[in-house]
């Protein structure tokens, strides 16, 4: 068992003898083998502590096995915990950060690098061919972690309702009207009537990425090269992604064509669902009051309403106008609508999420959006037409004697409920007004 194991076996231990403690029945005795074998587990793990603290900070030589858990990494065991790749364990996640760079020295022809890849990944299935033919593939088992860091860096992906696209176009079917129900009188008909139905369509889109990575690539720091590639190709593709689904316009190419949720909201005209707030003028981008806040919340209809249903907003717009709302409030009226003294602040009771995309600064347009309260799952559709691939070349950067990875992903989002003239939808959209 590795030490997160223990330490989670420790608490559940202590939580049976205080648990037997609390009982009328329990006994002393009973309560005393969890907390001896806890002092067990304790001296287990001050050993695979030490034994960490042993472990070479350099590799010497990288081992070739089957098992990649027997591989000795080069850094300290107390860093593993803190980077971002997905696994049960900190050391887990250093091996996928090792990984990746094994991958950047695989590029300058490292043999060892190479080995270790061809054993370990499908790397050899898919680098038969040469570099200058057009780079190497990264093999899938790393493309599938920078897919997980990508879910984990943007914020629509992670609220949006996900679909799989087997081809460039989705359609979605969308109950656009319901039956309806009569009241009928003795031995009389009831009055037919038909439910309709829509049909939502999702385009894929191309969306692409080059970055660059120093050539210097050596193994006493490549796991922080390994994962600093990673973060900045899968934090880029996730930027990206939040900033069209956001605010994006159809009308623009640069913004793949697609309209954001908000610029959809806005651009249903006298839209039930948008509440204007202050005028255009930069002096009042904090005239904004907690009135207009409690109208969006009033406006948000009952099927949107759940657990789904969060604020969007920039964290400069939080602290200079919300916060600003509620410290005004003074007292324990402010804990009442929100709890902003922890990390994930509330609102009316719901999440605040945060995007730098949206209004951070006081300046600004007539109309232009400042915060939305939308449930991305009863709004809107992401669909994923090809997961992300990716390439690198030492050619394209020559000159530079820079790494160039090419990084390409084919998706598509639609906002289906941005609401109407007559009915509120899944967004609630404040602007600023005329």
């Amino acid at each position: 068992m590795n030490i997160e194991s223990l330490e989670a076996k420790k608490r559940e231990n202590a939580l049976k003898a205080k648990e037997i403690l609390s009982s009328e029945e329990g006994s002393v005795e009973e309560a005393q083998k969890f907390l001896s074998e806890n002092e067990e587990i304790s001296a287990k793990i001050n050993v695979l502590k030490a034994a960490d603290e042993q472990i070479l900070p350099v590799i010497n030589e990288v081992k070739s096995v089957e098992n990649t858990s027997d591989i000795i990494l080069p850094m300290s065991a107390s860093s593993y915990k803190s980077l971002p790749f997905s696994g049960d364990s900190g050391y887990e996640k250093a091996k996928m950060g090792y990984a990746f760079g094994m991958f950047a020295l695989s590029t300058r022809g490292n043999k060892k690098a190479i080995k270790w890849l061809s054993e370990n990944t499908s790397y050899k299935a898919v680098n038969e061919g040469t570099n200058s033919a057009g780079g190497f593939l990264v093999p899938d088992e790393l493309v599938a972690e920078l897919i997980f860091l990508r879910e984990q860096y943007g914020v629509v992906r992670q609220n949006a309702a996900i679909r799989t696209m087997s081809s460039d176009t989705l359609w979605i079917p969308k109950n656009s009207a319901s039956t309806t129900a009569y009241w009928v009188g003795e031995s009389v008909a009831i009055t037919q009537s038909q439910p309709t139905f829509d049909r939502v369509q999702v385009l894929a889109k191309k969306l692409g990425i080059l970055t660059a990575v120093t050539s210097e690539v050596n193994e006493d720091s490549i796991i922080e090269i390994g994962t600093a590639l990673a973060q900045d190709m899968a934090w880029k593709f996730a930027q990206e992604e939040d900033r069209v689904c956001m605010i994006g316009a159809a009308a623009n190419a640069t913004d793949g064509n697609i309209d954001g949720f908000i610029t959809a909201n806005l651009a249903v005209a006298s839209n039930v669902g948008t509440v204007a707030g202050a005028t255009g003028s930069a002096a009042n981008y904090n005239a904004i009051t907690l009135a207009n806040f409690r109208s969006m919340v009033g406006k948000l209809p009952l099927y949107a309403d759940t657990q789904d249903a969060k604020w969007y907003m920039s964290k400069a717009f939080f602290n200079d106008v919300v916060c600003n709302r509620l410290d005004a409030l003074s007292g324990n009226a402010a804990l009442d609508l929100m709890n902003f003294q922890n990390g994930r602040p509330t609102l009316y009771g719901y999440p605040i999420v945060f995007s730098q995309h949206l209004a951070s600064t006081a300046a600004g347009t007539n109309n232009a959006p400042l915060c939305a309260l939308a449930n991305l799952k009863t709004g809107t559709v992401l669909g994923d037409r090809r997961s992300v691939q990716i390439s690198v070349s030492e050619h394209y950067l020559y000159n530079t004697d820079e790494l160039a990875f090419k990084a390409v992903e084919r998706f598509g989002f639609v906002c289906h409920d941005p609401g109407s003239s007559t009915a509120a939808g899944s967004i609630i959209a404040l602007k600023r007004t005329t």
